[in-house]
């Protein structure tokens, strides 16, 4: 999380914000939320694991919150992106 990578840092959660998003052009929430999609993006491609357990693998723990933000990066659900990797 965004703040445990704060505290990582020894900054408050504040200045991590702003220094995170000066270096990288991104926010940290940003990048944590793309780090765990393409987590999820290898689980389902790798894995016959459930869509559940693969967004809570991936630290999703509500499944419609998980279908949205991976619909939001990858332009698909994740059905349909491991059947389009696996037909």
């Amino acid at each position: 999380s965004v703040v445990d990578m704060a505290k990582e840092a020894h900054l408050s959660e504040v200045q991590f914000r702003k220094i995170f998003r000066r270096i990288t052009g991104i926010s940290p929430l940003r990048f944590v939320q793309r780090r765990r999609i393409e987590r999820a993006c290898n689980l389902l491609l790798t894995s016959t694991d459930s869509i559940s357990n693969i967004a809570e693998a991936s630290g999703f723990y509500e499944a419609p919150f998980f279908h949205r933000v991976f619909k939001a990066w990858t332009g698909t659900t994740p059905r349909a992106y491991r059947r389009a990797e696996h037909p």
